[in-house]
C-alpha cells in the first residue's frame, strides 16, 4: 500500500507540473504528458491495484487521464494570452472532418439509438472524443525544432527500454504481466476471466503455444503497434543523418525494434513494417531502393516458405486462407459487422461494436476491424468521415514533407505520414483506436502537422 501511495504521489506531482507549464508557456508539454504516461496507462493501473488492492486508486488514474487532457485542451483554447477566437488560422478540410466527427459522436450519445445504455454510450463516446480533443490541441500549439528534437529523444529512450524489457521477459520466458497479477485485475474489476495457456489472455500467445510479450504495455498487440512509432523515427534518422556514429546508433535501435516486433509477434504489424518502408522510400524518392526492397521481400518471403518446417508452412497457408483460428475469427467478425452495416446503414449506436471494456459482449457486433466498428456504430456517414480523417492526415503530411525546405523540419510530416499509412493494416485487423497512447499520440501529431501545413500553404 505504501509503495502504491508513493507512486500515485509521484504521478500527480508530474501531472501538476505539466499542467502548470502548459499555462505558463507556449510549449509542447501536453505531448510530454502523453508520452510519459499513456504508454504505461493500463500497466500502471494493474501495478497500483496489485500493490494496494484498492479500486479507488485505480479510478483516480483512469479519470485523471481524461480530466488532464480536457484541462490542458481548455487551457490552450481559453487560458492563453491570445483567446482562441482571435487566433488567425484557416479552417481546413481536416478541421471540418474532425468537427463533423465530433458532432456525430454527440448525436449518437444524446439520441436513443442502439441497445447500449446511456452510461456505456457516454464512456465509449468520450474515448472517441479524445481523438478530436488531442487533434485540436496539437492544432493550436506552436512548436520548434528543438522541442520536437527533445520529444524525439524521449521516444527513442522509451522505445529502447520497452524492447529491453521484452528481451528480459523472453530471457526468463516469463510474462511481466504475470508478475503483477494481470488476470486478478481484470477478474476483480471487469469480471473477465483469464484465458489461454498462460493464465492471462489469448493475446499473450501465438500458435504453438508460444509466448509473446507485451513489455510494459497493455498487451503484445499494443506494444507491437507502438514500435511502429519508433521505427518511423529510426528510418528518418537513418535516411537523413550525416553523422556516421548517429547512423550506427539508429541502426542498432532498428534491429532492437525488429526484435521487439518479433517478440510481440503481431502479423498485422509485421506487414505494417513493409508498408512503412514502402511509403518512406516514396517520400525520400528512393525508387531504385524501393524496387530492390520489393524484390528482396519477395525472395525472403518465398525462401521462408519453401525452406521452413511443415508446421510453419501450414501456419502461413492457414493464415492466408483464413483457416487459422485467429484469421478465421477476424473473418467471422468482419462478416458480422458488414452485415450489420448493410442492415443499419445509419448506424446501430455507440457501444455496439468493438473490443473496448465499455462494450457489452451481449450486444457487440463485429470488433476486429476499426473501420467496420465505426461503420456499425455510426453508420456509413461515420465510416466515410473516419476514412476522411485517415486520408487527409496522410495526404497533408505527404504534401507538407515536399513543401518543407529545411530538412530538419521534415521530421514531423515524415513520422506522421509513415505512421498513419503503416497503421492502415492494423486498423483493418483490430480495434486499434483503443490503444490509448498510439491513438492519442498519433492524432496529436496530426494536429501539429496540420498547423504547419496550413501555415506553409498561406506563405506559398
Amino acid at each position: 500500500m505504501f509503495i502504491a501511495v508513493i507512486l500515485l504521489f509521484l504521478y500527480f506531482f508530474i501531472l501538476s507540473f505539466i499542467i502548470k507549464e502548459s499555462i505558463r508557456k507556449e510549449s509542447i508539454y501536453p505531448l510530454l504528458y502523453i508520452i510519459l504516461f499513456l504508454p504505461t496507462y493500463s500497466f500502471f493501473q494493474i501495478l497500483i491495484y496489485d500493490l494496494s488492492q484498492n479500486i479507488f486508486f485505480v479510478n483516480l488514474i483512469k479519470y485523471s487521464k481524461d480530466l488532464s487532457i480536457l484541462s490542458i485542451f481548455l487551457i490552450y483554447l481559453f487560458g492563453r494570452k491570445t483567446p482562441v477566437f482571435k487566433i488567425n488560422w484557416k479552417v481546413t478540410k481536416l478541421d471540418l472532418l474532425f468537427i463533423s466527427f465530433s458532432a456525430l459522436i454527440f448525436f449518437f450519445i444524446v439520441l436513443p439509438i442502439g441497445e447500449a445504455n446511456l452510461l456505456e454510450k457516454i464512456i465509449y463516446g468520450k474515448n472517441l472524443l479524445l481523438i478530436s480533443l488531442v487533434y485540436f490541441l496539437g492544432r493550436n500549439i506552436n512548436y520548434s525544432f528543438l522541442e520536437l528534437n527533445f520529444i524525439n529523444k524521449i521516444l527513442v529512450i522509451l522505445t529502447s527500454i520497452s524492447c529491453l524489457v521484452a528481451l528480459i521477459e523472453f530471457s526468463f520466458y516469463t510474462h511481466l504481466h504475470s508478475a503483477i497479477n494481470y488476470s486478478s485485475f481484470y477478474l476483480d474489476l471487469y469480471n473477465i476471466n483469464p484465458t489461454g495457456n498462460y493464465g492471462l489472455s489469448w493475446t499473450f500467445e501465438r500458435p504453438g503455444p508460444i509466448k509473446r510479450f507485451g513489455s510494459f504495455f497493455a498487451d503484445p498487440l499494443e506494444f507491437s503497434s507502438f514500435l511502429l512509432i519508433g521505427l518511423s523515427i529510426v528510418l528518418f534518422k537513418i535516411f537523413t543523418s550525416k553523422n556516421s556514429i548517429n547512423r550506427v546508433n539508429y541502426f542498432f535501435l532498428f534491429f532492437l525494434i525488429i526484435i521487439g516486433i518479433y517478440l510481440s509477434y503481431s502479423r498485422s504489424v509485421i506487414i505494417s513494417v513493409f508498408l512503412m518502408f514502402f511509403i518512406s522510400l516514396i517520400l525520400i524518392k528512393k525508387y531504385r531502393l524501393l524496387l530492390s526492397l520489393i524484390c528482396i521481400s519477395l525472395f525472403i518471403g518465398l525462401g521462408t516458405y519453401y525452406f521452413s518446417s511443415e508446421e510453419t508452412k501450414y501456419f502461413i497457408l492457414d493464415t492466408i486462407t483464413f483457416q487459422n483460428s485467429s484469421s478465421l475469427g477476424h473473418l467471422v467478425k468482419w462478416i458480422q459487422g458488414i452485415l450489420s452495416i448493410n442492415d443499419n446503414p445509419l448506424g446501430s449506436g455507440l457501444g455496439t461494436s468493438g473490443n473496448s471494456l465499455s462494450v457489452d459482449d451481449q450486444i457487440s457486433v463485429g470488433g476486429e476491424n476499426q473501420f467496420i466498428i465505426i461503420g456499425v456504430q455510426m453508420g456509413l456517414i461515420g465510416l466515410i468521415n473516419y476514412l476522411g480523417l485517415i486520408y487527409y492526415s496522410i495526404r497533408n503530411s505527404y504534401k507538407l514533407f515536399n513543401l518543407e525546405k529545411d530538412f530538419k523540419l521534415k521530421y514531423l510530416p515524415f513520422v506522421v505520414c509513415c505512421l498513419k499509412f503503416a497503421l492502415i493494416f492494423p486498423l483493418m485487423t483490430s480495434n486499434a483506436e483503443i490503444y490509448t497512447f498510439l491513438s492519442l499520440f498519433g492524432w496529436f501529431l496530426v494536429g501539429l502537422n496540420e498547423r504547419r501545413f496550413d501555415k506553409l500553404k498561406l506563405i506559398t
